[in-house]
């Protein structure tokens, strides 16, 4: 199982990370944060350090994967 440091400085396992963004992603485009944060919660989702979601965690989450993509694409090439 892979493993990253990520959000948080906590350890996740990467299938964590495509979970959660694939429900962000899926949902983003027709909600708020706010409102994304509430459906994270309810789904039973946590942040990697296992609190629960709001607008600010979700939006500082969703900054530092965004990130992370542009660091593989950057080493990528």
């Amino acid at each position: 199982m892979a493993f990253r440091i990520s959000f948080g400085g906590k350890h996740q396992p990467d299938t964590y990370y495509s979970e959660v963004l694939a429900y962000i992603f899926k949902l983003r485009p027709v909600s708020t944060l706010r409102s994304l944060s509430e459906a994270l919660n309810e789904a039973g989702f946590t942040t990697p350090t296992g609190l629960p979601w709001n607008k600010p965690r979700l939006a500082n989450f969703i900054r530092v994967e965004k990130f992370f993509k542009e660091v593989k694409h950057v080493n990528a090439t």
